[in-house]
Parts: C-alpha cells; sequence; structure tokens
C-alpha cells in the first residue's frame, strides 16, 4: 500500500504543472499569476515559452 502511494503522489507532482498551466489558461488572472509562476524556475520558462510563442 505505501508503494501505491507514493506512486500516486509521484504521478500527482508530475502532472500537476500540466494541471495548473491549464487552469491558467482557461482563467487567465493577469499580473499576480505571473508574479507567482516567476517564483519557481518551472513558471519562467513556461513564461518565457509562453511569451515567445505568442509573440508575432
Amino acid at each position: 500500500m505505501k508503494k501505491l502511494t507514493s506512486k500516486t503522489t509521484l504521478l500527482y507532482k508530475k502532472l500537476f504543472p500540466f494541471i495548473w498551466f491549464g487552469f491558467l489558461t482557461v482563467f487567465d488572472a493577469g499580473d499576480d499569476v505571473q508574479k507567482h509562476l516567476a517564483i519557481t524556475e518551472r513558471g519562467r520558462s513556461y513564461l518565457r515559452h509562453r511569451d515567445t510563442a505568442i509573440d508575432f
């Protein structure tokens, strides 16, 4: 049972950023969210990627 729990937690940790960014895409909360994302390295790379993707 303990092994299953750790696998589930690991899976959740891997999927969480995708769920979170999907949530942000649907509900764009603006600058506060961007400041919050900038705290984490993954958030920073996400914002960089998003800005380049949107830059026309």
